[in-house]
């Protein structure tokens, strides 16, 4: 079941339940060049951490990329976008869990 999570209104991911897993797709243009890297706003992590969810899984150029919220606020570096704090987390940090199909990619 998916427990979708909105940030200044728009869907961002969603908490699989059964996995007890975040799931966010990203496109290219979600790449952070300065830090090779892929964010998660502190605000969704916050609410992760409160919920207990500890994984997560990133759906970007084809594959899988997993972490943790750990791993965002150790090994991420901070970032603010437009008043929205993040954590940039460098690719070479993420393990890779293999390929996605199209169809596991939609928001909704």
């Amino acid at each position: 079941m998916r427990e979708y999570i909105r940030l200044k209104g728009k869907v961002r991911g969603w908490v699989d339940t059964k996995r007890k897993v975040y799931v966010s797709p990203r496109e290219r243009n979600h790449l952070f060049l300065k830090f090779n890297g892929l964010g998660c706003s502190v605000k969704i992590l916050n609410f992760l951490r409160e919920r207990s969810i500890e994984s997560i899984e990133i759906l970007f150029n084809s594959y899988r990329l997993l972490s943790s919220v750990q791993d965002f606020y150790e090994k991420g570096e901070i970032y603010s976008n437009n008043g929205d704090k993040q954590f940039i987390l460098p690719l070479e940090k993420f393990s890779v869990g293999g390929k996605v199909e199209e169809k596991q990619v939609k928001l909704v």
